[in-house]
């Protein structure tokens, strides 16, 4: 089941369908150190935003934030341009 949080769009509060879904599984024992991050599984038009945690807004790509995980964007899309290279 999809999480739903609220999304400010236009200056208005919406709700819009997060992407993360929570697939039960057993773990091994292990020391608990945050070695591991949350598990989620990214299904395709299972909500409003991508697997980088973005969407078209304003006709432009934009990164959200989000309540529950992946949180921030866990991936970016586009090219590096050199300029940001320099030292």
């Amino acid at each position: 089941m999809p999480v739903e949080t609220n999304t400010l769009v236009n200056g208005r509060m919406t709700n819009t369908t997060d992407r993360v879904f929570i697939t039960p599984t057993v773990a091994k024992r292990s020391n608990y150190d945050g070695s591991f991050k949350q598990d989620y599984e990214y299904k395709r038009g299972s909500g409003d935003l991508d697997e980088c945690n973005g969407r078209e807004y304003n006709g432009k790509y934009t990164y959200f934030a989000t309540q529950t995980f992946p949180f921030f964007p866990r991936c970016h899309w586009g090219h590096i341009g050199r300029d940001f290279l320099k030292p």
